[in-house]
């Protein structure tokens, strides 16, 4: 059993490591079956996103659909117990256009993100985004750093 601020940010970094591959692989090796995901509301999708694995596979395979190529890399990760927060940065190029994102256009977001984790499997995740630019630049961000150690 899962039952400190150790494993449980091993089990958020390494589903970040398998989200950066491009599948949807890491919905179903990090997250329980009956989840609690909340994607609270952005500019792009108003009402936001909630539900179970399922529905968060079906937002991943959507998400990778329009963007790619996108990644995320952890700028800031706090754990403790069961509960892991992380300050992310997200980025990827549009393949087509979808509301005011235009094809083409490099979408980049910051993201606080909280998780529980029971039994090496995240249990509850909610997501805070705010778009914070748009391009036609290079996708990858600039700063190379890496996440602090947890």
């Amino acid at each position: 059993m899962n039952s400190g601020g150790v494993d449980s940010a091993n089990v958020v970094t390494r589903c970040v490591d398998l989200y950066n591959h491009c599948t949807t692989e890491w919905v179903d090796t990090y997250y329980s079956s009956n989840v609690d995901w909340n994607e609270l509301p952005t500019a792009t999708l108003p009402d936001g996103r909630k539900g179970d694995r399922n529905a968060l596979r079906h937002a991943a395979e959507i998400t990778l659909s329009f963007f790619p190529d996108r990644q995320m890399k952890i700028k800031n990760l706090v754990a403790r117990e069961r509960s892991v927060a992380l300050e992310l940065e997200w980025w990827g190029t549009a393949s087509r256009s979808m509301g005011n994102v235009k094809a083409g256009e490099i979408v980049r977001l910051l993201i606080a993100s909280f998780f529980e984790v029971t039994e090496n499997l995240i249990t509850r995740h909610t997501d805070y985004c705010v778009t914070v630019a748009k391009s036609q630049e290079s996708a990858e961000p600039a700063s190379t750093s890496k996440a602090p150690n947890g």
